[in-house]
């Protein structure tokens, strides 16, 4: 998804979707925060079941070392750097660091993150891991940070655009079916006059 200065794609949908939330909902207040399915993301490290690291930092040009992104952006602006991990062949990579991060205390978390988010000598701000659940699914988790959870995302299928616009019904639904993965609940898709 686009960000827009700066916002993060939370920050994009979060006011609508309050507001439609309200209308429905008046006595009750939204608050969006990410899911914290810990027990899914260490049973996916124990088991070795880990498929990819994502890596990313954002290089801005008033402090970079090495401006080694000079030649694929303008100066002066901002580049977005990432950094993706993964065996071959469809293969499973090690999770020998990530076991590490999950079986330590703060101290030895806050060590294995930082080897896990430094590459070649180049520090990164952003840790996504992807593992495959036990029930098959894949799903991302970001480690960044550690003292919030591992919160992990969750691709929003189905939706209805038109032009560059989500109608907020396929949102909705999209967004129902996303809950009930997270929390076990079943999903039962409901249509919103809202467009």
């Amino acid at each position: 998804m686009h960000v827009n200065d700066n916002r993060s794609a939370k920050g994009l949908i979060e006011a609508k979707i309050t507001e439609l939330f309200r209308q429905e909902f008046e006595d009750v207040t939204l608050k969006i925060q990410p899911s914290v399915p810990g027990a899914a993301f260490r049973a996916a490290v124990d088991e070795d079941r880990i498929t990819k690291v994502c890596l990313t930092r954002l290089e801005r040009p008033h402090d970079r070392a090495i401006a080694a992104t000079d030649k694929w952006v303008e100066a002066g602006e901002a580049a977005r750097v990432e950094l993706q991990i993964t065996g071959g062949r469809g293969k499973r990579i090690s999770a020998k660091l990530l076991k590490r991060f999950v079986a330590g205390d703060a101290k030895a978390r806050s060590g294995a993150l930082h080897d896990i988010i430094e590459f070649e000598n180049m520090t990164f701000e952003e840790a996504k891991v992807e593992a495959v659940l036990a029930d098959g699914k894949r799903r991302t988790f970001n480690i960044s940070a550690p003292e919030a959870g591992h919160a992990f995302t969750v691709d929003l299928t189905d939706l209805d655009i038109c032009g560059f616009t989500v109608r907020h019904a396929s949102l909705f639904d999209s967004l129902r079916v996303a809950i009930a993965g997270v929390s076990g609940l079943r999903a039962s898709p409901r249509r919103h006059g809202h467009d």
